[in-house]
Formats: C-alpha cells, structure tokens, sequence
C-alpha cells in the first residue's frame, strides 16, 4: 500500500453549545476549503471544541463516518444505530428517522500511529452526540476511556489525526500490537477475567459440569489493536486433543509480541495437579522460539482466609509458590481473591482490580514466530496428572517436614540466645565488680602517693622556713611559692 499525499484529508472543526449540551462540525455555511485553512467553530453561538483530520474518501482500512444534522435545536448524529458499519461503508446515507444527511469522513477504527481517538457519546431527548467530554484529558481517551459519562451513553469511536498528517504519518503500516493468550483448565475463571478486563461479556463463563464453557479458540480486539485469546483447558480428557489443537493455533496466529498468562485455581491454599501439567505442557511447544519464555501465573478464587494467612505466613507462603516451580520457574505470580458475587453467576463481568490490571502491564511480552512453535502434546495425560499430583504430594510432605526442622531449628536458636543473653550479663556484672575493685586500689595508691608528696613538701616547706629567718622573709611569702607547688600534683 502506498502513502496518501498531504492533501488527502479534510479538517474537521468541531463546535459545542449549552443547554442542551450538544456539538456541531463544519457548519455548512462555511466551505470546505476555508475550514481547511483554519476556520474557527466560534460562529453562530457555537464554541471552538477541538478539531481533527480525516480522509473525505475511502482510504485503506478506514471505516465511514456518515454524519446528520437536525434543528431546535440545531445538532450532528453520526452513523444511526441499528444499521451496521458494513452498510454505512457501502454508503448508507444519514437521511433516516428525521435526520438530514449533512457530511461524511473516513477513520480508522483502531489506532494508527500518530492518531488520537475520538469517543462518542450519545444521550436522548433530544437525540444527540458529544465527543470527548472536555473534563477529561486526550491522553485518557487514547488509553481506552468510555464516553459512558455525565448522562453520556459510549456510542462508538474512531481514530483520526489532530493535525493536517505528513505523507510519513499516513503511512498504512500498523502499529506493533500485543497478543495475550489465556490459558486454563475448566473452573478456574479465565473466562471471567477476561470479562472483567474488557468491561464486557466478550467470552461465555459460568458454572460448567465438568467440561468447560470455552471449547474453541476466541478472539477479541480492543480499541488499540491489541487483542485478547480465551483458549479451552486441556484437563477433560475426552476433549484435550482438541483443546491442545485450538491452543497451538493461538500460539501460531502469526510471528509477533505475545504475552501468556496461565490461570489455575487455588484448592484450599495448594495446586491442582492438571493445572500444572497443562502449563507444563504448553511451555513445551515453545522451546525453540528464540527468546526466554516468559509467563505469568494467576491464582484464581482465592479464600479470603489462604489469602490472609499467605500474607502474613512467610512459610505457608514459600510451601505455596514453591509447587509453582519445577521444571519452569516465573517471577510473575498473582493472587486473585474469590469474587462472591460472581459465584453462579454466567456470563458475569465485575470491575477487575487495579493490581491485577499493573500486574499484565508489567509482564514482558515475547517475540514468537510461528514457524517456531511445536503443537501442544497430550500424550499420557492422565498419567501426567497423577505423576504431578505424586510429586505434589512429595513436595507437600518435605516441606511439612521442613517446617517441624525449622521450628527445632528455631527453639534451639531461643535456647542459644537465652544463654547467650545470661553470659553476656555475667561478664558484664564481672567487669563492672573488677572496674570497681582496680578503681579502689588506684585511688588507696593515689591517696598515698599525695600524702608521700605532702609530707615532703612539709618538710621542704620547714627547710626554706628555717633558712628564710636567717635571710628575712616571712612565712607568708613561703606559702605564696608553696601552694602554687603543691596544687601542681
């Protein structure tokens, strides 16, 4: 495909009035050409909203946006609900249900680089359309935000330019993208997940009766290009051929960025065997992609009570995650509390949380090329699974011996401690006895050493006294020269 030139697209200037609330593009008293030069939207009561640039014909990958106009008052409507994209982009006309075909432009339906997005919203009474609510930033809108707003109703969005594109821009190219495969056996909620990320019912979940709800591969598409996978779990034997044949297709739906994520179930804080076996075997089919594999894990439905004491156990914690090892390791492990309100519920769809929502961003996508990939075996499957559930077993029981060790370990370490504590004291008392007894016997000695040096000082002092009669002095001047001495020592 080949790049438009600049002229290839039209400016849409778009205006706002109050009371009610409502927009207008292009007000038809002004041409074409003149909003293409930069014609405000401030005309005739209407204030400047934004503006954008959109091709005025088909252009590769782009749908129809057919746009009508109504009076009292004076409002836009774009693409009438209850017919599909494919009519309006064989050219459909807005001429319908008392609306007057007014313009048409062609966008992307998903984001290309150098586009901003354009949310609808659509509200009654009168029928109407608003774009963007002004309260919030274009950087929210591009990262996926609803117009389901203010008495707003999301009625559809768009992708177009916010500035007239260069023959670089407008390159049909698309943008990298991410594929995110979930992976799961019946019952542990990756269908339910999904839901709750998409903030739709995208994938059928519910309670199943030991065969699961997903039995083919699904896709679904978001606003950006990016796409999620739901894939059909491996461990009902009787439809695990099948379920690994739809998980290889996933895992060969072309050579690109990918993020896998594992979903299992927490069973009364441990591991379900047929989980681990159906990660393991997965992770099998990609030992020849050239990167290291990584994945992240997340355990579903969570009690309360495991999640609580996992929290605060650091070794009921350690025995936890430690099953997730073996042959392959991974950082990326979540912790997903049960979600009551979702219990016997189909088809249910709840707000997941923000640290789930960090966590899938954080993990770091691989590159894989199909040609790559092996096809997911299923070989001795249920021997696999009780081999696993054995080794679990092990795992479960060494670690239980561990913790009677470190318990020993720990009383031993009290004991040590104790005794530690009652030496250091003893010393101390010790130390602080001889300080004492060394501090006595310095001062007897000091105190003998003064009177020695007193009394020779007296003696002294009466030797100078004896022969200063003789020279004249008086005992005054002597003990003038003397004290000074004596203070010396």
């Amino acid at each position: 495909m080949t790049n438009m030139d600049n002229s290839a697209t039209i400016r849409i200037a778009m205006g706002e009035a109050m009371k009610p609330h409502r927009i207008m593009i292009n007000h038809s008293d002004i041409s074409q050409e003149d909003w293409d030069t930069g014609r405000s939207m401030a005309y005739n009561g209407w204030t400047h909203k934004m503006e954008f640039w959109a091709y005025p014909k088909r252009h590769p990958r782009t749908i129809r946006i057919a746009v009508g106009e109504a009076m009292k008052p004076h409002r836009i409507m774009v693409n009438q609900a209850g017919i599909s994209q494919e009519d309006w982009d064989t050219g459909r006309s807005m001429a319908i249900q008392g609306w007057e075909h007014k313009m048409e432009f062609w966008a992307y339906p998903k984001r290309q680089p150098g586009t901003i997005r354009i949310a609808v919203g659509e509200a009654m009474t009168p029928h109407r359309i608003m774009v963007n609510q002004a309260s919030i930033s274009q950087e929210d809108w591009d990262t996926g935000r609803s117009m389901t707003i203010q008495g707003w109703e999301h009625k559809m969005e768009f992708w177009v330019y916010p500035s007239k594109p260069t023959p670089k821009a407008t390159s049909t190219k698309p943008i990298s993208t991410t594929k995110t495969i979930f992976i799961g056996n019946p019952g542990t909620g990756k269908s339910t997940l999904l839901n709750g990320l998409l903030g739709k019912a995208a994938f059928e979940s519910g309670i199943s009766s030991g065969q699961g709800l997903t039995t083919v591969l699904q896709w679904e598409e978001t606003s950006n290009g990016d796409s999620y996978a739901d894939t059909p779990g491996l461990s009902d034997v009787k439809l695990s051929e099948q379920a690994a044949l739809e998980i290889t297709k996933a895992l060969k739906s072309g050579d690109g960025h990918y993020k896998l994520v594992f979903v299992m179930k927490d069973d009364e804080g441990r591991i379900r065997p047929a989980d681990l076996v159906t990660m393991n075997l997965v992770l099998d089919a990609l030992q020849n992609i050239d990167a290291d594999v990584q994945y992240a894990i997340i355990v579903n439905k969570v009690e309360t009570g495991v999640l609580e004491k996992l929290r605060v156990d650091r070794d009921a914690c350690t025995q936890f995650l430690s099953a997730l090892g073996g042959k392959y390791s991974t950082p990326y492990v979540h912790l997903y509390e049960r979600v009551e309100t979702l219990v016997s519920k189909s088809n249910g769809v709840h707000e997941v949380t923000d640290d789930l929502r960090s966590f899938l961003l954080t993990l770091p996508s691989i590159y894989i090329k199909q040609s790559h990939v092996m096809d997911v075996s299923t070989g001795d499957l249920e021997l696999k699974i009780r081999e696993m559930k054995e080794e679990l077993s092990k795992v479960h029981g060494d670690k239980k011996a561990q913790e009677e060790r470190l318990k020993e370990m720990e009383k031993l370490s009290e004991i040590r401690i104790n005794q530690l504590k009652k030496d250091s004291q003893d010393l101390a008392k010790k130390l602080e006895k001889d300080s004492r007894n060394q501090i006595t016997k310095l001062e007897k000695k000091s105190q003998g050493q003064m009177k020695e040096i007193e009394k020779k000082y007296q003696d002294q002092i009466k030797k100078v006294e004896a022969g200063n009669k003789r020279q004249g002095l008086d005992l005054l001047d002597i003990l003038k020269i003397a004290v000074p001495i004596v203070n010396l020592f």
